[in-house]
């Protein structure tokens, strides 16, 4: 026997107005969803093409991220969720946050770093082997996320450290090769989450400095290698921070 309600001219029409009414719903939130992102997308889309004509390279959150542990997985292998033709149509910036930015022994400036101000979901930030001054530092004080920190080889100083005392989230800061003295050690006292590394190796850093350090009580390894600290020097620095590998030359 026909159900009347199925073959019902009226009942349909309530189907489809409520379908319609549903799609209008949805197609609404995605417009509103892509012109609320739309400025952050552009200002991402900017920093990528800059950092792709400087030589460098990006990974999005499914390429570098944190796993359940905390530790810090890259792989550029894994691809999208997304399905293509949405990646294609929207482009891959409104859809990911950039959490990598690679620019190591790169033509990267200092007003360059500007562009990297407005992105910020930025976590892990490769500038080593430079000419990043501590002049560009400023236009990264506003990276919320930054974890991951490679000054290495730059022409970073102590005003460039003082500069990075707001980052209080490091969990890994490299000043291995740059400009750095023992009075520019007192800025890295806030930085108590420090845990995987900090690179200090072949500074003027020296025993005086040190005191300043004692705090990272979290920091697994700190390499002073090529700098003017002392066996003593590390020892008496060891007593404070057990459980850190000090990595000085005999």
């Amino acid at each position: 026997m026909t159900n009347p309600l199925q073959s019902s001219p009226c009942h349909r029409r309530r189907w489809f107005q409520f379908g319609l009414r549903g799609l209008l719903i949805v197609m609404t939130i995605f417009v509103f969803w892509l012109g609320s992102n739309a400025n952050r997308a552009h200002q991402q889309r900017v920093a990528v093409a800059r950092v792709l004509k400087l030589g460098g390279f990006v990974q999005y959150e499914y390429q570098a991220y944190r796993d359940s542990q905390g530790r810090f997985i890259s792989d550029s292998s894994e691809t999208s969720s997304y399905p293509d033709w949405l990646l294609r149509l929207l482009g891959p910036d409104h859809l990911h946050n950039v959490t990598l930015v690679g620019l190591e022994n790169s033509n990267v400036a200092d007003e360059d770093l500007r562009l990297f101000s407005k992105v910020s979901s930025i976590e892990i930030l490769d500038l080593s082997g430079t000419n990043v001054s501590s002049d560009g530092l400023r236009h990264i004080k506003s990276l919320p996320k930054l974890r991951f920190l490679s000054l290495a080889r730059t022409n970073v100083d102590d005003r460039g450290v003082e500069q990075l005392r707001f980052h209080t989230r490091l969990n890994m800061l490299a000043l291995d090769g740059t400009k750095i003295t023992d009075e520019g050690l007192r800025y890295l006292e806030s930085m108590t989450d420090l845990e995987n590394w900090l690179g200090l190796a072949h500074t003027q850093v020296s025993d005086a400095g040190l005191v300043h350090l004692q705090c990272l009580k979290k920091l697994r390894t700190l390499n002073l290698i090529g700098t003017q600290v002392t066996n003593a020097g590390a020892r008496q620095l060891k007593s404070a921070l057990p459980n850190t590998d000090i990595r000085i030359r005999p």
